[in-house]
């Protein structure tokens, strides 16, 4: 009954993000097409998300079929330990991405990923509109008199229109500190649990329990003696 769980905890990987995906479209649109993009949009999801770990699955297995012309020899921590063959190297991502625990662990990662980058980026947004206060007000200290009168003044529709612009232009320097951040190395406690079952099982394929950074490397064949490939 492994199977049925690892299944089971598949879909719910896969439904629990559309649910969320079709809502926030949802709620974007008006409410006369609120209902239908939230039903298409969870539908997409979910079927793109299976087409996906099919494509992968498939991929996988016909390597695990095949007698490749090279193996992939193991180092951990800069320490060769030995050599698998690509077919059994598929079988074991193959493993690991069928492994329902994988999966719920990964989505439990990526929630913490969310609420950390939105903690942050909360905390510097908030930073930044007090600081840019602040900044007017000895620069101009007349602008905040000028803001709120004209806020005051103004009618509905323009104090709507107003504040979309300012939370387009707020949503798009988010975006800016979010990729920045990551292009200078920021994870936002972000871990790939699929590698580390696939790292476990090299381990235990070696029963070596040396635990560590592990490096694989491609190995052509050549009269049966394994010759380095780089690149």
């Amino acid at each position: 009954m492994n199977w049925v769980h690892n299944l089971l905890k598949r879909w719910v990987v896969l439904i629990l993000p559309a649910v969320i995906a079709s809502l926030g479209l949802g709620y974007a649109f008006g409410a006369s097409l609120r209902l239908a993009v939230s039903v298409e949009s969870f539908l997409a999801g979910v079927l793109l998300g299976h087409l996906l770990f099919k494509l992968i699955d498939a991929r996988l297995s016909r390597r695990a079929r095949t007698d490749a012309p090279f193996v992939w020899s193991v180092s951990i921590n800069d320490v060769k330990v030995g050599a698998v063959t690509d077919a059994e190297y598929a079988a074991i991502q193959c493993l690991a991405l069928h492994d329902g625990s994988n999966a719920v662990a990964q989505l439990l990662n990526a929630g913490k990923v969310a609420m950390l980058i939105t903690n942050q980026l909360l905390v510097g947004l908030t930073l930044g509109m007090v600081g840019s206060a602040f900044a007017l007000a000895l620069l101009e200290p007349e602008a905040h008199t000028a803001v709120v009168r004209n806020l005051l003044s103004a009618d509905p529709a323009n104090v709507t229109h107003a504040m979309r612009t300012l939370l387009r232009y707020c949503g798009l320097f988010l975006v800016v500190q979010v990729v920045g951040m990551a292009v200078m190395g920021h994870r936002f406690g972000f871990r790939n649990h699929y590698r580390a079952a696939i790292a476990t099982m090299l381990r235990q394929h070696f029963n070596t329990p040396a635990d560590g950074e592990i490096r694989l490397e491609r190995m052509s064949l050549q009269h049966g003696l394994p010759t380095s490939q780089f690149g």
